[in-house]
């Protein structure tokens, strides 16, 4: 009976998506953004058969730098333009704010699993290194929060934003889990 109370602890790390603003013209440019060739559908399943996977224990999943691509070009006006843009919040919001609108797949995916109660730490990389920016975090953490919310709402559940809040971690530079294990994005090397 001690054996059944015993969760076990699972870390699964995903870097280096590169998710940008969506083109919005078709053709050759730029076709890795255009919606039909995004990962988001993929990441999505992925992340789902993962929860499924580890129902009953305890995940961390660990977005390792790359995931968001603030260097990308801008979608402005429905066209990507190239930017040389400072790496800070006036810049960063903006962007950020742009690709998580363009990726409402894989936001919900992150939502479900905070919704099941699992962890989500999020790693700076050379492409999104604005995640250390606090103007930053606060954004990410305030969409990935309320896709969990809105996934509780569609299953009746409630828990405290506070709760849901705490399990969204960011990290500059590495992350080391419960059982020991350093986690980095290496663009330092």
């Amino acid at each position: 009976p001690a054996c059944n109370s015993l969760r076990m602890l699972h870390t699964v790390v995903i870097s280096d998506i590169h998710l940008c603003e969506v083109e919005r013209e078709d053709g050759l440019w730029m076709r890795y953004r255009q919606r039909p060739f995004l990962p988001d559908q993929e990441l999505a399943q992925m992340l789902a058969a993962v929860r499924e996977r580890v129902r009953g224990d305890t995940l961390t999943l660990v977005l390792n730098g790359d995931v968001f691509d603030l260097d990308a070009p801008r979608v402005i006006g429905n066209k990507s333009v190239f930017h040389d843009h400072p790496r800070d919040a006036a810049h960063a919001v903006p962007g950020m704010k742009g690709i998580l609108d363009d990726h409402p797949v894989f936001v919900d995916a992150l939502g479900r699993v905070l919704a099941e109660g699992h962890e989500i730490v999020l790693i700076s990389g050379n492409h999104d290194v604005q995640l250390t920016l606090p103007e930053v975090r606060a954004l990410v953490r305030e969409r990935l929060v309320e896709a969990a919310l809105a996934v509780l709402a569609e299953d009746g559940r409630e828990v405290p934003r506070a709760a849901i809040e705490a399990r969204v971690a960011f990290r500059a530079w590495f992350h080391k889990t419960a059982d020991g294990i350093v986690i980095e994005h290496g663009n330092q090397y």
